[in-house]
């Protein structure tokens, strides 16, 4: 076979391969080439003249730097040049090459000419550029399903999960909403690639508005392509953030509730591949997982902090049960042994042959109008503890009933005692009588009971806030500050109630009687300074 034979076998070979042959002189940077080499960079004829530098031209800025390094670098060392990258061939087409040259010598031993080979790799460095993009993603997937799983903060391994999605797969921002059902919107969980205040304005979001708002009503994957160039209302926020391709995907919970969404954007290509948006799902999958984890936590821990409230206050019930029936045990006896020595009194002065006086028949009444109060402080204990107070409400004018009260229970209280302020203007009250009368009566009588005989009693009523104010003020003992915030309890006892009147229920009762109109009761007391017992109620008008 001759020289030329072998060259045109061996240029048939390369060509089938899809190999170019280059020859280049290292004296002026002129090249020879082969037809297919030209075709490489994008000439389907050959050039009447190739130079090393029209190759440069051709290498892509981000490459071209590390090339020409490694060409210098084999001159220099006298080896031989390999190299990869990447071109813009003449179509404008950006392709991937691989190329080899082999330094010859001429008779003084210095460099004279480069003999080398070139070839389109494209479809290898994508297949390879391929493997690790799903090498990636199967590394994303699995480590971050697991730290899902695991994490004690989910959320801030959703906002990482998202951030990597972002740099794989070329996009710019993220958001996450979660469904608030008692609000029924949306609400932002997430999100990346927005300014700050933005985040703010969208983080409530309703169903139907924009994609995200769509995508939660219908429950289904909405994928917006080419936005710049194709109106849609739905994409219009996104727009505004300069986002041109938009995937967002519901995420669905068991039986196919909708969670909230998931959604990515790029503003640096208007469409996803396949493969995208196949990776977009599976993480979209993967936070759905989460969700349900978070929530399942949170349902299970509510429960069971409503199990242990349910616990506490039935613990506190059975307490409060056992402290009521040992104080009904201990209040019980005072009324029975007063009740008993009340009737005492009266079968000794109703005894047979013996006269009754006025002042027997006052003693007698005194012993009734006792037994009485009595009987009317258990009976609406049995009232409140059966589960309320019945009202029949009416208007009262305090300028009549309170001189009326005194009169009524003038030998209980002592109307010389007691002065009375009420300003004739006063409206009128909207109360229940009998009840009213019971709460000024526990009042009035809990003031003459801690105070010495014949010291004065003040009691006071004023418009006050468009409601009225009764005031009633004692001089007596007084209230030590710390007793004050209980005094009102029902179980309260204290060491200052050293008369044996009472079976230690009246403010408890009056407190219960007061809130039933609507109204507020506290005390204002110090010790030596008397005690000054304040309760509001509405006015007539307000009925």
């Amino acid at each position: 076979m001759t020289a030329e034979a072998d060259e045109e076998h061996w240029q048939h070979a390369l060509d089938a391969a899809g190999v170019g042959a280059w020859e280049l002189n290292l004296r002026n940077h002129t090249a020879r080439r082969s037809l297919r080499f030209d075709q490489i960079f994008g000439y389907p004829a050959p050039l009447p003249a190739f130079s090393y530098d029209m190759f440069l031209e051709h290498v892509l800025p981000e490459d071209r730097a590390r090339v020409h390094r490694s060409f210098q670098d084999a001159l220099a060392a006298r080896g031989d040049w390999d190299f990869e990258c990447r071109i813009r061939r003449a179509d404008g087409v950006v392709r991937w090459i691989w190329g080899s040259g082999h330094r010859q010598l001429d008779a003084q031993g210095q460099p004279a000419r480069m003999l080398g080979l070139v070839q389109d790799i494209t479809e290898r460095k994508q297949g390879e550029e391929a493997l690790q993009r799903h090498a990636r993603r199967f590394e994303l997937l699995t480590t971050t399903a697991e730290q899902l799983l695991k994490s004690a903060d989910p959320q801030r391994e959703v906002e990482s999960l998202c951030r990597r999605v972002m740099e794989l797969l070329d996009c710019h921002a993220f958001f996450n909403f979660l469904v608030d059902h008692e609000a029924g919107k949306l609400r932002l969980n997430a999100c990346a690639g927005i300014p700050e205040d933005e985040a703010r304005r969208i983080e409530w979001l309703e169903y139907g508005v924009a994609v995200c708002g769509c995508a939660a009503r219908d429950g289904c994957r909405i994928v917006a392509e080419h936005i710049p160039t194709t109106p849609d209302p739905r994409t219009e926020l996104v727009q505004s953030y300069g986002i041109t391709a938009y995937a967002c995907h519901p995420l669905l919970g068991p039986g196919g509730a909708v969670l909230g969404t998931l959604s990515f954007g790029t503003r640096s290509r208007e469409t996803f591949s396949d493969d995208d948006l196949s990776l977009m799902k599976a993480v979209t999958d993967q936070v759905a997982t989460a969700v349900t984890r978070i929530r399942g936590q949170q349902a299970r821990e509510g429960l069971l902090a409503e199990v242990q409230r349910h616990v506490a206050e039935l613990n506190a019930l059975r307490e409060q049960d056992r402290l009521l029936l040992h104080t009904m045990a201990h209040d019980l006896r005072s009324p029975a042994t007063l009740i008993d020595g009340h009737l005492n009194l009266l079968l000794e002065q109703l005894a047979p042959g013996r006269e009754l006086v006025g002042e027997n028949v006052d003693a007698l009444r005194r012993a009734l109008r006792r037994m009485g109060v009595i009987i009317d402080d258990l009976t609406e204990v049995s009232r409140l503890d059966a589960g309320g107070i019945t009202l029949e409400l009416e208007p009262v004018a305090l300028t009549v009933f309170l001189p009326e009260l005194l009169a009524r229970h003038a030998d209980a209280l002592d109307p010389a005692q007691i002065t009375v302020d009420v300003p004739n203007n006063l409206p009128s009250v909207h109360a229940d009588p009998a009840r009213l009368e019971r709460i000024l009566l526990n009042l009035l009588i809990n003031a003459r009971k801690y105070s010495d005989p014949g010291a004065p009693i003040r009691v006071v009523a004023r418009r006050r806030d468009g409601r009225v104010e009764v005031r009633v003020a004692d001089q007596g003992q007084g209230i030590p500050a710390a007793e004050i915030d209980r005094i009102f309890d029902r179980f309260y006892r204290s060491a200052y109630k050293r008369r044996g009147e009472g079976i230690g229920l009246g403010l408890y009762i009056t407190r219960a009687l007061v809130a039933a109109h609507g109204g507020r009761i506290t005390v204002e007391s110090e010790i030596g300074c008397g005690s000054t017992f304040v309760f509001t109620l509405p006015p007539a008008a307000a009925a």
